[in-house]
């Protein structure tokens, strides 16, 4: 089994407003039948969360949901495919939080340019989904660029994405990249109790009109496309959008138009997400 969308490892899932997450997910898979799934704090399964049927698996693809998971965490999702009675197929998906989920867009103010000396020690209930498409305890940088799996920040930087190994060099010596993410999500955490999910997606020196939203059926190759396409992939409402953008629009073409830009982006991600 593995999954597609929907319930990563290091995953925060969206809260409503009585503190309970759910979780749509969807994966490859060989066997076919029924799936089952529980979701444990340590080795203790939640209440109603034991094993029980959450989907189903055939043709090679599988998908679920589980529901009524509380804030908190970490939590361990084990999903197996009965079928005859008998497991065929399992898997199982460590650190899973529940709490709120934000988006980071806009320029270099969101993206980090603060030096790394000043970077904020990391919280371990405070997350981030990194450009490569990993979750993990939010560390600045958290926008880094050189490692983004859509190809629009490469195109921008007019670079193409390096080996793993040569990524990681580069992203221990990056000197710069602290940004607001991790402070406010620090912030959140104190304030609600609850872990705080960070997905990057700014990218310095970019406009309103790179940000255009009728640029999404580009997918990874538009900024929004990029966006919409984490959203999508991690399957799961969020609390919102922290933007942080606007020096490349102060200039006498693009800052009359800068509001009616706001207007229709912030129509459009509501619509979209």
């Amino acid at each position: 089994m593995k999954i597609e969308s929907g319930l990563f490892q290091g995953q925060v899932l969206q809260r409503d407003n009585k503190n309970f997450a759910q979780a749509h997910f969807q994966g490859e898979c060989e066997a076919s039948g029924v799936v089952e799934a529980r979701v444990l704090n340590g080795a203790k399964p939640l209440k109603g969360l034991d094993w029980k049927a959450a989907g189903k698996a055939a043709q090679g693809k599988f998908s679920g949901k589980l529901a009524k998971i509380p804030a908190g965490g970490p939590y361990r999702v084990e999903l197996r495919i009965v079928a005859n009675g008998k497991s065929a197929e399992a898997l199982t998906i460590k650190d899973v939080f529940a709490g709120d989920v934000w988006f980071m867009a806009g320029q270099s103010n969101m993206q980090g340019i603060g030096n790394m000396d000043l970077a904020p020690k990391p919280h371990p209930q405070v997350r981030c989904f990194f450009m490569r498409d990993e979750w993990n305890v939010a560390e600045d940088p958290l926008h880094f660029i050189a490692e983004a799996v859509d190809s629009v920040h490469h195109k921008l930087c007019n670079t193409t994405r390096a080996a793993d190994e040569i990524l990681a060099k580069q992203r221990k010596a990056a000197q710069k990249g602290v940004g607001v993410g991790i402070f406010f999500g620090i912030e959140m955490h104190k304030r609600t109790g609850v872990p705080q999910g960070l997905v990057s997606c700014a990218h310095g020196g970019t406009s309103m009109e790179q940000w255009d939203p009728a640029k999404n059926s580009l997918g990874g190759e538009s900024l929004y496309g990029a966006m919409l396409r984490r959203f999508r992939k991690l399957g799961q409402p969020m609390r919102g959008i922290l933007w942080y953008q606007g020096c490349s629009d102060a200039n006498d073409q693009a800052a009359p138009l800068y509001t009616e830009r706001m207007k229709k982006l912030l129509a459009e991600t509501r619509k979209d997400f």
